[in-house]
């Protein structure tokens, strides 16, 4: 025999998967919350860093928005502060990146998505005297997300290599993002 459901059952289980489901979506919505509190922390920290040292040394962009699949050009300027002539050579490195869901970029996947063009043959500056190197940014068509990169000044081209540390002998070093859209 048949059991017949009466509407006071009915709506009892349909409020129990309403509200089971309003519970999933507020999960779902505090997740969110907590990873984009916790970008913005780390963009808020790596600005802050960016502040904090010899400013009248740099001068770049701290973000670079750029289209998938497009090239732009920024000017990177730097003033050798320092008493005496020196020679310089800069680079540029991806270190980190996530995709606009909050996935992790390996490094791999970062160097083909992204690259830079640039003059790194070594520059020779004196005292006070400034340089601005222009720097092709390219986004491969695959590329989305944003790319926390440093561009860093050394006084020679084996300075700038990462240590067995991790350190690196650099006379100047910034991060900056590149966003991909």
């Amino acid at each position: 025999m048949k059991r017949k459901w009466s509407i006071r059952e009915i709506i009892a289980i349909f409020v129990i998967i309403f509200i089971v489901l309003g519970m999933v979506l507020l999960m779902n919505l505090w997740d969110e919350a907590k990873k984009t509190e916790a970008r913005n922390e780390v963009k808020e920290q790596i600005l802050e860093d960016l502040n904090c040292c010899n400013v009248n040394q740099f001068s770049f962009d701290t973000e670079i928005k750029i289209e998938n699949g497009k090239e732009m050009v920024k000017n990177l300027s730097f003033v050798n502060s320092g008493e005496d002539s020196r020679t310089f050579h800069i680079k540029f490195e991806l270190f980190k990146g996530q995709r606009p869901n909050g996935d992790s970029i390996d490094n791999v996947t970062m160097e083909k998505e992204i690259s830079f063009g640039y003059n790194n043959n070594n520059f020779t500056l004196s005292s006070g005297e400034s340089v601005t190197i222009p720097l092709n940014i390219s986004a491969a068509s695959s590329a989305s997300g944003n790319y926390l990169c440093r561009v860093i000044v050394c006084d020679n081209v084996s300075s700038c290599d990462i240590q067995s540390d991790g350190s690196i002998s650099a006379y100047e070093a910034r991060s900056f993002f590149v966003k991909v859209e």
